[in-house]
């Protein structure tokens, strides 16, 4: 494929996208702070987009704004005026100091340009009591955190010590299933539509995002391979919730995103990074590989290349090229599926999703669909998600692999 169409729709992107800079407005509604400083919705993202155009293109304009958005988000944490006001990793301070993260590892900034004084303590803290508190998942609670503390551990003052006292507390969560398996009490306080006492298993609110990050853990030898067998108990619950599907009766999905008891019969989920099959896919190849275990990687393939065959939106629920449940994070997932397992299956998808999204995008575009939405300038609806999975494609014919993936866990 030329580049040039991509390329063509990223300045177009860039146009958009040079001039924002988030404001909250707590009139609007409840989720003001979302808009302000935060990474999935807020300054913090475009940072991100900005240091990735310029790795790319080496923008001066683009390098210039990721240092002003950045100076300014630190100069409001420190004077008390931002809205980064707790440590998730979504809109909090954990989404900060992942961006810094990403940038000293990128070598954009250096660890002496920045002092958040004890910021690691307070995020380990925190994370902590939302554990106990069952708010354990990953974009709005502590697994996030742990995920931030994980990717900076080469440069933070964390010991395995630490790690160690949080899986314990994980640990103490535990319910045990009468399949063998373990689960997790995990409702979210910002995300009260969920049934409580329900068993959410998708990457983004559930159990995928806490196994895949514990598997990190283990492979970072943060913790002891000694919690290998804690990760296979939650493998053995993900499985238990695995059926067959079947297209000709229109049953699309091997397993459901919550399970509840409120919750009947079979229902197909979206294809997306946020939930669905794709989260059993990458979380079961991810155990496979980290515990040895063939099984698991055949079962994750079965069910991957089932999702390959899923391109209409009755099968996909997909309508929009936005990352989080849009084609460009199918685009992200597939390559990283196919850098994985060299499956051609995946390459395949990843290419046919990757076409609907510049065909998608160039329509979007044309109708001012994201500023109409008011998300235009959003990291994880909007078009900064979707410019930085261009950028990857991109950045790989001039040899270059963008961190930015380690966000979403991907990388």
């Amino acid at each position: 494929m030329s580049n040039q169409k991509l390329i063509t729709l990223l300045e177009r992107i860039n146009e958009i996208l040079l001039p924002l800079e988030h404001e909250p407005d707590f009139n609007k509604d409840r989720y003001a702070l979302l808009a302000g400083d935060s990474l999935f919705s807020g300054n913090l993202g475009l940072v991100v987009y900005h240091y990735n155009f310029y790795k790319i293109f080496g923008s001066e304009n683009s390098r210039d704004l990721a240092m002003k958005l950045l100076q300014n988000i630190i100069e409001r944490v420190e004077d008390g005026t931002g809205t980064l006001s707790n440590y998730t990793l979504s809109y909090g301070l954990s989404g900060l100091g992942m961006v810094l993260s990403l940038l000293i590892n990128g070598n954009f900034i250096n660890t002496d340009d920045v002092e958040l004084g004890n910021l690691d303590e307070l995020v380990f803290e925190w994370a902590i009591d939302r554990i106990r508190n069952n708010d354990s998942e990953f974009m709005h609670g502590a697994f996030g955190a742990v995920h931030y503390l994980c990717e900076n551990s080469e440069t933070g003052s964390f010991g395995k010590e630490y790690f160690d006292i949080l899986i314990q507390e994980l640990k103490a969560k535990a319910i045990h299933d009468p399949d063998g398996g373990i689960y997790f009490d995990l409702f979210n306080q910002f995300i009260p539509e969920y049934p409580r006492n329900s068993i959410n298993l998708s990457f983004s609110h559930g159990i995928t995002g806490i196994l895949f990050i514990l598997l990190d853990l283990i492979d970072k030898g943060l913790i002891d391979e000694k919690y290998k067998d804690f990760a296979l108990e939650i493998v053995k619950y993900l499985e238990s919730k695995i059926e067959d599907v079947d297209f000709s009766k229109k049953i699309y999905c091997h397993s459901d995103s919550v399970v509840s008891e409120i919750i009947t019969g079979r229902r197909n989920t979206r294809l997306a990074w946020c939930y669905g099959d794709l989260n059993q896919v990458v979380t079961l190849l991810h155990a496979g590989q980290t515990l040895k275990d063939e099984s698991l990687i055949a079962l994750s393939n079965k069910i991957g290349i089932t999702t390959t065959k899923r391109l209409d939106f009755e099968q996909t629920y997909i309508s929009d090229t936005q990352f989080c449940h849009g084609t460009s994070g199918l685009v992200y997932i597939y390559d990283y599926l196919y850098e994985k397992t060299h499956l051609a299956e995946y390459l395949t998808a990843k290419n046919h999703w990757l076409e609907k999204t510049l065909d998608l995008l160039e329509s979007e575009l044309n109708t001012d669909y994201y500023t109409q939405k008011d998300k235009a300038g959003e990291l994880l609806e909007g078009l900064p998600g979707v410019a930085l999975v261009l950028l990857s494609e991109v950045g790989k014919s001039q040899g270059q692999k963008l961190n930015w993936g380690k966000i979403f866990l991907l990388y």
